[in-house]
C-alpha cells in the first residue's frame, strides 16, 4: 500500500459546506437501503468520446467551470440594490418617501424618511455585496486549481475551468477530484485506489474504488495513452450518488459501467500515489454540484409573531390615518367658510389629500430601524456564544459555533429535546470489555462458567429468555455504527500507530509456541493490560483458556481469528511502521482486543488477509469473498481459506439474524442469549459472531452463482443498481447457514462528562427528553438509566410488536390504563388533601414526593413497532401515550424513523423542538426540527454542516439553552415589544397634537429630532440593554432551571403582552402631551405674558417622551452595568447637547424653526418642573403596578430574584462561582453508589426491572 507522502502540494479544497446545503442524497450514498430510491428526469443518455474531444464539444457538454456566486461582477450591484427594493418592507419606506417629496403633501422634510432608509438600505446591500464577493472569491480559487490533463502526448498543468468531458486526467496523492471521473489505472498493484470524501458527505473514513482488469494494461505509459481510443455511454447527470448506468466501448471490448469505478469532484485521493482516468461529468453537471441545494431557511418563532404584529401595527396605522383624514374632512367643511384658511377644495377632498399627509406623518410607528436593530443584537449575541469558554473544549480544541443567529431566541423555547446515544450521549471511543466465547464469560477478572445463570433480574418481566430460541430476541436491525463494514459506510476516521507494540510482542512470545506456559500467559495479560489501547479486558482465565489446546481453546482462537480477519479496518504502512485506519470506533476496539491476544492484523489486499499470530508467525489467509455489511443484512461475513486449506466462513453481526442463522443444536445458545442481555444490561454493545466450514464442492457452486450475480448487465434500460444489489444479497444469503456461534463481544462506549447532570438539568427545566437510537433496547434503557434519562423508581412501559393490528391495541390498551391511574391518583389526592385538613396537615411530605415519583413513565419502543405507528392515524395515539410520559426511548430506529418522529411531534404539539446528534444519521432528524444541533464528534462533520449549532460535547446543550437561550428570548421579546412601544409613546402626541391643530397634519416635532429619535437617541441604549440585560445571573439559573419554563410557556411574547406594551405606550403618549399641553397652552409661562410657540411646545413634548422611554427601559433593566448607565443616560446627554448646538443655528436650510427656542424655554420654570412631573406621573403605574405583583402576587421568577438579591450579600461565602458550569450541576434523583456498571460514570446503579411493564 502506498505510504502517503506529507510533502505532496495539494491542490485547492474544491468544496467548503458552509452553507447549509441539502445532504440527503449523500446519506442515501452511504445507506442505499434506509432512504427511498431518488426520482431520476427523464433526460437523453450522455455520449462521451475518448480521444476525440471534438465529437463531445458538439454536444454540448457544459464548461467545469461553477458559480456559486449569485450575480456577475457587472450585474452583482444593480440587482442587489434591486433586490432590496422590492422587499415588503423597503417597498413601503419608498412610498412614503416619494409621498414626502410632493408639496403640499409632506408635513416633515424631504429627508426624514430618506435619510435613515438610505443608511439601513446602504448597509444590507453592502452586507450583501461582501457575501457575494466571498462566494465569487471561492469559486475563483476552485475554477483557476489546476491538475494534470492530457493533451499532445503528456500530461500537463490544466486550470479545472478548461478542463472538458472526454479529457484523460491525472489527480496524484491527497490532490481532488476536478470532476466526476471514471478510472482507469491507479498505481496501485491491483487497480485499487482510496479517496476521503469529507467534503462531500462529511465522512473521514477512507472509501475504496477499484478500476476494471480491462484497462488495467493502460497504466501510465503515454504512448498507451495517446492511442486509446474509446465510447462511453451513460446516463444523463443525476443527483443519486448511487446511479451510474451504462456501458464502456473499446478496444473490442465491452464493460459495464458501475459507480465503483467513479470518483467524484469533491473528493480527495489518498494513500494513493495517482490515478488515470477519463472525465464524464464536469461543472454543474457533477453529482456535487447537483445536490447543493439549499435547505429552507429557518424562523423563530419570535419572528413568525413578529410578522403577525408589523401586519397589525400596520393597520393601526392605517386606522390613525384613516381617523384623522376622515376628521380633517369634517372639520374642513364645518370651517370651510372661514377666509382666511383660503380652502380651495371641497371637505372630502382636504381629507382625502390629508390621509397622504398622516401617512407620512405616522409613517415611523413601524420603527423604520426595526430589522438592523435586530440584526445588530443577533450579531452580538452569536459573538457570545460563539466566544463562551465555558463551551470551549480544550482537548479538541473546539468553540462553540452559531450558524443560524436568527435561532437564538429559540433556544429558550425549547420544549421537546431528540438526541441521539452514540457519540452525542456517549463518547463513541469504544472499549473492549468482554466477551462471551463457548458458553463462558471473559472480562470480569474471574473465572465463572456463566453457564449457570447469574442474572439479577427477572425474565417474566420482559427481554429475551434464557430459552435458547433466538427469534425471542428483539433485535431488528444492526445498532447504529455498529459494524459499518463497507468502505462507504458513514463512520469516522482513527489512525493509531502499532509498531510501538512490537518489541513487547516478540519477547512475550519469542518461543514460537503461542505463549503456551503460565508464565507467558501472564505476560501476555500484562502486555494486554498497559499497552494495547481500547482494550480493558482483565482476565487471565481467557489466556489460561486460549493455550489450554483443547475444545475451547480452538473455539477462543477461532473467535479472534473472526476478529481479525472480518473488518474493513485499512492498515496503513508507513516508515517501517503499521496504523489502522478503522473505519468506526466499533471496528477499532475488535481488531485490537484481536491484537491484544496475539492476533495482530497485518496487511490486506484484494486477494489476501496477513496476520501476525504471537507476534513470530506469519499468516497468509486467501480472501475469497468479502460479503459487504448492508443495513439489510445487519451482517459481514468473509471467505477465507486457511494456511491449512480449509475454506472458511466468517461471519459478525446483529443477533437477530446471526442466530437465525444457526446449526441445530447449537450447545451454547441459550447461554449466549443470557449474556447478550446482561452485556445489553451493563451498556455494552454486543456482536455476535460465528464461523462455519465450507466443503469446497459447495462453494465452488455457490461461487458460480455469485459470480453471475456480481456480473449481472446494468444497462440504460434498468431502473436503479437496487434489483441487482438484491440479487446479490439473495445469492449471499444461500452460502450464510449452518453457523457455529463462537461467541459475543462487549464494546464499551462511555457516557460524556456531565451527561446525567445535563439531562437533569434540562428535566428540571420544563424540557421533554426522547432518546432516538438505532442501538438495541437492553443497552438503550440502561444508557437511559446511567445518563439520568430515568431512575428506578419510573416505571417503564415497553412496546415490542410485529403487527401493525397488535401495535394499535397495546397502544390503545396502556393509554387507558394511564387514563384510570391518572383519575385514581386525583381522587387519592383529592382525598388526602380531605385528610390533611383533617389531620391539621402533618403528614409526611415525603411520602407524597414518593407517590409522584412512582407515578413517572418512561415509554421504551422499538423501530420495528414504530413502522407501524409513524402515520397520521396511529401516530396520534403514539403521541398521546408518549405525553403522558416523562421520558421515551426509540431503539433500532434508522435515520428515515428519526426524521419522521421530530415531525411527527411538530406537527400534533406544535412545541418547539431540538435535534442534536453527531452522525450522518442524524442529519434528517436536526434538519426537521426547529433547531438542530451537531456536536463534533468521530463520525465526520456531516451534522455539523447540516445543523444550526454546534457544539463539541452534550453537556454544553444545558449552558446553550439554559443561559444564552433563557436570556436570548428574554431580550429579544423586550427588543421587539420596546421597540413598538417607544414609537407608539411619540407618534400619539402627534396624533393627539392634530385633534387640536385642525387636523391640518401640521408636524409638532422638529425634523431632524423625528429622524434621531429611532436611529440615535432611543438606538443605543436598546442595543446595550439586549446585549448585556440578565434577569438573574447563571448561578440562580442553574440553582432554579425552572425559570426556562417561562420560555416554554410564551411568558414574555404574545399576543397579550404585545398589547399590554402597544396600551401602555398610548398612556404614556397620552400623558406626556395632556400634562404639557394644558400646563403650557392653557398658561402663561413667562412672566411677561407670552406663551410657548410651536416648535418650542414641541420640544418640550418631546424631552418628556424621551425621558419617559429612557425611564421605562431602566424600569426594566435587572442587570446594571457601567455600559448600560453610559448608554442610557448619555443618549439624554446627547440630545439635549444636540438641541442647545441646533438651537444657535440660524440658517434657513437647517434649523431656524428651532432657532434659539431650547434657550427661550429654559427661561420658564415650568420646562423643568415638566420634565420631573411627566415621567413621574406616567411611569407611577408601572411602578406602583410592579411594585403590587411583585409583593403580593409573586410568581415564580420573582421569588427567585429575591432569592438572588439576598444572597448576594453571602456571594463569597456560597460553594456556587458566578460563572458556574453545568459540572457544578448536581442532579437530586441520580444515584451514586458504586457496583459493576459498565458504564464509566462515578458508580451507576443496575437496572431495576421489578417495575417493568412489556406489551408482550
Amino acid at each position: 500500500m502506498y505510504s502517503e507522502d506529507p510533502e505532496i502540494p495539494m491542490n485547492q479544497e474544491p468544496f467548503n459546506n458552509s452553507n447549509n446545503v441539502s445532504f440527503n442524497n449523500f446519506n442515501n450514498f452511504m445507506n442505499p437501503n434506509e432512504e427511498e430510491p431518488t426520482e431520476e428526469k427523464t433526460v437523453a443518455p450522455r455520449t462521451v468520446h475518448i480521444g476525440n474531444l471534438e465529437h463531445n464539444y458538439k454536444h454540448g457538454y457544459g464548461k467545469n467551470e461553477i458559480a456559486t456566486s449569485r450575480y456577475s461582477s457587472i450585474s452583482r450591484i444593480p440587482r442587489i440594490i434591486v433586490s432590496q427594493l422590492i422587499r415588503l418592507i423597503n417597498v413601503y419606506f419608498i412610498i412614503i418617501i416619494v409621498l414626502s417629496f410632493i408639496d403640499g403633501v409632506s408635513p416633515t422634510g424631504k429627508f426624514t424618511t430618506l435619510g435613515p432608509w438610505l443608511i439601513t438600505i446602504t448597509i444590507s446591500v453592502l452586507r450583501e455585496i461582501i457575501e457575494d464577493l466571498k462566494r465569487q472569491k471561492q469559486d475563483e480559487a476552485v475554477n483557476y486549481g489546476t491538475s494534470e490533463v492530457f493533451r499532445n502526448g503528456q500530461f500537463v498543468q490544466t486550470l479545472w475551468k478548461d478542463i472538458r468531458v472526454g479529457d484523460i486526467v491525472k489527480v496524484r496523492n491527497r490532490q481532488y477530484f476536478p470532476a466526476d471521473i471514471y478510472i482507469f489505472s491507479t498505481s496501485e498493484p491491483e487497480n485499487v485506489c482510496w479517496f476521503e470524501s469529507k467534503n462531500l458527505d462529511g465522512e473521514t473514513n477512507l472509501k475504496q474504488r477499484q478500476a476494471t482488469k480491462e484497462t488495467i494494461y493502460l497504466k501510465d505509459n503515454a504512448e498507451l495513452l495517446s492511442n486509446f481510443c474509446g465510447l462511453i455511454e451513460c446516463n444523463s447527470p443525476t443527483k443519486d450518488l448511487l446511479h451510474l448506468k451504462g456501458s464502456f466501448f473499446f478496444d473490442d471490448n465491452y464493460v459495464i459501467l458501475t459507480p465503483k469505478q467513479l470518483l467524484l469532484r469533491g473528493t480527495k485521493l489518498r494513500n494513493t500515489e495517482w490515478i488515470n482516468g477519463v472525465v464524464m461529468y464536469t461543472g454543474i453537471d457533477t453529482k456535487l454540484m447537483q445536490n447543493t441545494e439549499k435547505v429552507k431557511e429557518k424562523k423563530s418563532h419570535i419572528e413568525d409573531l413578529t410578522n403577525h404584529f408589523i401586519i397589525f401595527i400596520f393597520f393601526l396605522q392605517i386606522l390613525l390615518c384613516g381617523g384623522s383624514a376622515i376628521a380633517n374632512g369634517v372639520w374642513s367643511t364645518s370651517n370651510h367658510d372661514v377666509w382666511y384658511l383660503l380652502f380651495t377644495a371641497t371637505g372630502i377632498v382636504e381629507g382625502g389629500k390629508s390621509f397622504l399627509t398622516f401617512l407620512v406623518l405616522y409613517n415611523n410607528i413601524i420603527p423604520i430601524s426595526f430589522y438592523a436593530t435586530i440584526e445588530v443584537v443577533r450579531f452580538i449575541q452569536t459573538c457570545f456564544i460563539n466566544n463562551d469558554v465555558e463551551m470551549y473544549h480544550e482537548e479538541t480544541d473546539t468553540p462553540a459555533l452559531v450558524k443560524t443567529a436568527n435561532l437564538n431566541e429559540e433556544l429558550g423555547q425549547i420544549e421537546y429535546v431528540f438526541t441521539d446515544k452514540t457519540g452525542t450521549l456517549t463518547q463513541n471511543a469504544m472499549t473492549f470489555k468482554k466477551c462471551s466465547i463457548g458458553g463462558y464469560v471473559y472480562g470480569d477478572n474471574s473465572s465463572t462458567n456463566t453457564n449457570s445463570n447469574n442474572n439479577n433480574y427477572d425474565d417474566s418481566n420482559g427481554g429475551a429468555s434464557g430459552s435458547g430460541n433466538g427469534n425471542e430476541i428483539r433485535s431488528n436491525e444492526m445498532m447504529s455504527l455498529e459494524i459499518p463494514i463497507s468502505p462507504t459506510y458513514h463512520t469516522g476516521i482513527t489512525n493509531y500507530d502499532l509498531n510501538n507494540n512490537n518489541n513487547n510482542n516478540n519477547s512475550n512470545n519469542g518461543n514460537g509456541n503461542g505463549a503456551g506456559s503460565s508464565s507467558s500467559s501472564n505476560s501476555n495479560s500484562n502486555y494486554t493490560k498497559q499497552l494495547i489501547p481500547f482494550v480493558d479486558l482483565n482476565d487471565d482465565k481467557l489466556l489460561e483458556d486460549l493455550h489450554a489446546k483443547n475444545e475451547q481453546s480452538r473455539l477462543i482462537e477461532e473467535f479472534f481469528y473472526v476478529l481479525s480477519i472480518c473488518h474493513s479496518v485499512i492498515p496503513l504502512q508507513e516508515d517501517g511502521k503499521v496504523s489502522y485506519i478503522a473505519t468506526s470506533p466499533d471496528e477499532n476496539a475488535l481488531v485490537f482486543a484481536a491484537k491484544s491476544f496475539g492476533f495482530e492484523f497485518i496487511h490486506k489486499t484484494t486477494k489476501a488477509v496477513y496476520l501476525k499470530k504471537n507476534g513470530v508467525e506469519d499468516l497468509k489467509f486467501e480472501l475469497l469473498n468479502v460479503l459487504d455489511f448492508s443495513s439489510e443484512r445487519k451482517r459481514m461475513s468473509v471467505i477465507v481459506k486457511t494456511p491449512t486449506g480449509r475454506i472458511m466462513l466468517y461471519c459478525k453481526g446483529a443477533d437477530s439474524v446471526i442466530f437465525d442463522k444457526l446449526a441445530p443444536n447449537q450447545p451454547n445458545a441459550d447461554t449466549s442469549i443470557t449474556h447478550i442481555q446482561d452485556f445489553g444490561y451493563q451498556g455494552l454493545r454486543t456482536l455476535c459472531v460465528a464461523s462455519t466450514q465450507l466443503d469446497e464442492r459447495v462453494y465452488q457452486q455457490w461461487a458460480q452463482q455469485y459470480h453471475a450475480a456480481c456480473s449481472l448487465t446494468i444497462g440504460l434500460d434498468v431502473p436503479s443498481q437496487l434489483e441487482k444489489d438484491k440479487e446479490i444479497e439473495r445469492v449471499a444469503e444461500l452460502i450464510e447457514t449452518d453457523f457455529q456461534l463462537l461467541g459475543v463481544t462487549g464494546v464499551e462506549d462511555k457516557l460524556q462528562e456531565g451527561v446525567p447532570e445535563t439531562i437533569q438539568l434540562l428535566t428540571e427545566a420544563g424540557i421533554k427528553m426522547w432518546m432516538l437510537t438505532g442501538d438495541g433496547q437492553e443497552n438503550a434503557i440502561n444508557i437511559g438509566y446511567s445518563s439520568g434519562l430515568m431512575n428506578e423508581n419510573y416505571e417503564m412501559i415497553i412496546i415490542n410488536e410485529r403487527t401493525k393490528e397488535n401495535a394499535i391495541q397495546e397502544l390503545n390498551r396502556h393509554v387507558g390504563e394511564q387514563i384510570i391511574l391518572q383519575q385514581e391518583n386525583n381522587n387519592n389526592n383529592n382525598d388526602g388533601n380531605d385528610s390533611n385538613n383533617n389531620n391539621g396537615g402533618d403528614d409526611d411530605d415525603g411520602s407524597i414526593t414518593r407517590n409522584e415519583e412512582r407515578n413517572k413513565l418512561v415509554l421504551v419502543i422499538d423501530g420495528g413497532t414504530l413502522k407501524f405507528v409513524l402515520d397520521d392515524a396511529v401516530g396520534f395515539t403514539f403521541l398521546r401515550l408518549a405525553k403522558m410520559c416523562d421520558t421515551v426511548i426509540c431503539c433500532r430506529v434508522s435515520a428515515h424513523q428519526k426524521s419522521k418522529i421530530v415531525k411527527l411531534v411538530r406537527k400534533t404539539f406544535a412545541p418547539k423542538t431540538l435535534a442534536i446528534g453527531d452522525g450522518a444519521n442524524d442529519v434528517m432528524m436536526i434538519q426537521c426540527a426547529h433547531v438542530g444541533i451537531g456536536i463534533n464528534g468521530k463520525e465526520g462533520n456531516q451534522a455539523i454542516y447540516a445543523a444550526d449549532y454546534s457544539i463539541s460535547q452534550f453537556q454544553h446543550l444545558g449552558r446553550l439553552l439554559m443561559v444564552h437561550g433563557h436570556h436570548s428570548y428574554r431580550r429579544m421579546s423586550k427588543l421587539i415589544c420596546y421597540i413598538f412601544y417607544k414609537n407608539i409613546v411619540l407618534y400619539f402626541c402627534q396624533f393627539l397634537f392634530a385633534i387640536f391643530s385642525g387636523w391640518s397634519g401640521q408636524t409638532l416635532f422638529e425634523t431632524y429630532n423625528l429622524t434621531a429619535y429611532s436611529v440615535v437617541y432611543t438606538l443605543i441604549p436598546l442595543i446595550v440593554y439586549c446585549v448585556l440585560e440578565k434577569d438573574v445571573n447563571e448561578r440562580t439559573i442553574y440553582q432554579h432551571p425552572q425559570l426556562y419554563k417561562e420560555g416554554i410557556q410564551h411568558k414574555y411574547f404574545n399576543h397579550f403582552t404585545f398589547l399590554q406594551w402597544i396600551a401602555n405606550g398610548f398612556y404614556h403618549g397620552f400623558v406626556a402631551f395632556a400634562l404639557v399641553y394644558c400646563t403650557v397652552v392653557k398658561s402663561n409661562p413667562f412672566t411677561n405674558g407670552q406663551t410657548q410657540e410651536l416648535y418650542a411646545f414641541g420640544i418640550i413634548v418631546y424631552s418628556c417622551v424621551m425621558l419617559i422611554v429612557t425611564l421605562k427601559l431602566a424600569l426594566e433593566t435587572h442587570h446594571w452595568t457601567w455600559i448600560n448607565h453610559l448608554a442610557m443616560w448619555g443618549s439624554l446627554v446627547v440630545f439635549f447637547i444636540w438641541n442647545v448646538i441646533y438651537a444657535t443655528i440660524n440658517t434657513t436650510a437647517v434649523g431656524s424653526n428651532v432657532y434659539y427656542a431650547i434657550f427661550h424655554i429654559g427661561e420658564s420654570a415650568h420646562y423643568y418642573l415638566l420634565l420631573v412631573f411627566v415621567p413621574t406621573l406616567a411611569l407611577w403605574r408601572d411602578f406602583t403596578w410592579k411594585y403590587v405583583y411583585r409583593t403580593f402576587l409573586p410568581d415564580q421568577s420573582h421569588i427567585i430574584q429575591e432569592i438572588q438579591r439576598k444572597n448576594n450579600n453571602n456571594a463569597a461565602n456560597s460553594k456556587f462561582k458566578d460563572d458556574l458550569d453545568i459540572k457544578s450541576y448536581r442532579p437530586n434523583n441520580v444515584k451514586r453508589s458504586t457496583s459493576s456498571y459498565s458504564i464509566s460514570q462515578e458508580g451507576s446503579n443496575s437496572i431495576p426491572l421489578k417495575n417493568l411493564k412489556n406489551s408482550n
